[in-house]
């Protein structure tokens, strides 16, 4: 075990970090509820709050014939609700057109399990797992293994 995580360990440790995060936050006036709502905002977002996309009819200038076109459209960013655009990273004209990125969900979600607690801690450790791999025949059709003493005895 590292030094790192015995001091961890030490409640005097644990109790100086603490305060130590709660005054640099007062002093940010960052809320502990604000980085969750940014994080849930994220974690829990979804493409089609930002972009849609689909088949459309296309009518062609004689009124007769249509053709099925594939299209994305952007939804306004007024139209946008506050959680779809906190989800947003970056929006960039391209050659092509628009690219539109959100932030990590994953990340997102793996930091709101952690502090939820969801996950082991780093510093608990998993009994270890025993696998037991058969290759060939079943167990009870296996010819029994000869012991020492029956190889000894035939050398």
């Amino acid at each position: 075990m590292s030094i790192g995580s015995r001091l961890l360990r030490n409640v005097k440790v644990q109790e100086f970090l603490r305060q130590q995060a709660d005054e640099t936050s007062s002093r940010l006036e960052i809320e502990r509820e604000a980085v969750l709502r940014e994080l849930a905002a994220i974690a829990f977002s979804d493409i089609t709050s930002v972009v849609r996309w689909g088949k459309i009819q296309v009518k062609c200038h004689d009124g007769a014939s249509s053709t099925v076109k594939y299209d994305i459209d952007l939804i306004p960013s007024e139209d946008l609700s506050r959680d779809a655009a906190r989800a947003i990273s970056e929006v960039r004209r391209t050659r092509d057109g628009v690219t539109v990125k959100l932030h990590s969900k994953l990340a997102a979600l793996e930091t709101l399990a952690k502090h939820l607690g969801l996950f082991n801690q780093p510093d608990e450790e998993e009994p270890p797992r025993k696998i037991e791999i058969h290759w060939g025949l079943p167990r009870e059709l296996k010819p029994p293994t000869p012991s020492r003493t029956e190889e000894e005895g035939e050398a």
